[in-house]
């Protein structure tokens, strides 16, 4: 997939940072254009899309609203596991190698941060400290032994492209898009059931997902986040590196490819979420697993709103 027409912006780290102050700082710099249409906060980002298709409300209440409600334990994890990965492929590439022990420092430091925030009744499954923990030890321990030495992250001037934050501006009403690349890198892995290879030898857009069961290939052939990846770093193969949360955990990838017929949908998409932002549209979503009180911390919000009205 060719890169973009527009101007990519490539920031290194994705943590701790006030993104606000930075679009307003890149506009003013001129870096990126200002957007046609009035959003709420200037830009959108891939997640807020995300949001907003799975349901307006929750976008509403989340990005309008500014309510912030506590993690569940799986999304701890998950972001946990992310920053232990992303330590392992930065030592690696500045020592050819990554320490065991910096990669299970880096979860704990950022596991005992933020335990306390945890909301534990947003679990589906009985989940337990103890148990986490010990699984994402078997995690970690499988993708150091088995990815880190295959995976070489490309590199630019500014960094690696490891948990990497970029901006572009999409379609004609120059919307400002924000994204967070969790890992640019040739892939070399041989990790798979069958023993043979299991990367395509070529540059890949991996994003990690901390998961209780495979992502079917459907969602990677049609994933907005990867599209929008492919397109700004111009690479065509992507994949979700999937970290199954089996009795026996294992990680696990499903692979696609993205060509020049995914970008104009993607556009299309969102430009579309955009325009119903600015215009003030958040109707709810469809009815499902995510719109019960366990899976949305707004649903509460959201109903005695309507109640109250």
């Amino acid at each position: 997939m060719s890169a973009p027409t527009s101007k990519v912006v490539f920031l290194e780290g994705a943590e701790d940072v006030d993104v606000d102050s930075e679009y307003r700082q890149l506009v003013e710099e001129a870096t990126i254009e200002e957007c046609a249409i009035q959003l709420p906060r200037g830009y959108i980002s891939v997640s807020q899309v995300n949001t907003y298709r799975r349901c307006p409300r929750q976008y509403y209440f989340r990005y309008i609203k500014d309510l912030i409600r506590a993690p569940s334990a799986s999304q701890l994890e998950g972001s946990a596991v992310h920053q232990s990965v992303a330590a392992g492929h930065l030592a690696a590439l500045k020592n050819g190698s990554a320490p065991m022990d910096l990669m299970l420092d880096v979860y704990q430091d950022y596991w005992k941060r933020n335990k306390n925030d945890i909301n534990w009744k947003a679990e589906e499954d009985v989940v337990n400290e103890d148990l986490i923990v010990r699984r994402d030890h078997q995690f970690l321990t499988l993708y150091n032994n088995y990815f880190i030495p295959k995976l070489t992250p490309r590199v630019d001037a500014t960094g690696a492209f490891v948990e990497r934050r970029f901006w572009v501006t999409v379609g004609s009403q120059r919307i400002p898009l924000l994204g967070y690349i969790d890992l640019v890198a040739k892939n070399d892995t041989v990790f798979s059931d069958a023993k043979v290879p299991d990367g395509s030898g070529e540059e890949e857009v991996i994003d990690h997902k901390v998961v209780k069961q495979m992502k079917p290939q459907s969602d990677v052939d049609s994933d907005l986040q990867l599209t929008v990846y492919a397109r700004v770093t111009g690479v065509s193969h992507v994949r979700f590196q999937c970290f199954v949360k089996n009795k026996i955990p294992k990680i696990k990838a499903v692979a696609s490819q993205r060509n020049f017929l995914a970008w104009p949908w993607a556009e299309f998409v969102i430009s579309e979420v955009a325009g119903c932002i600015a215009a003030g549209k958040f109707p709810p979503g469809a009815d499902g697993w995510h719109c019960t009180p366990r899976f949305c911390g707004y649903y509460d919000d959201c109903h005695s709103s309507l109640v109250s009205s």
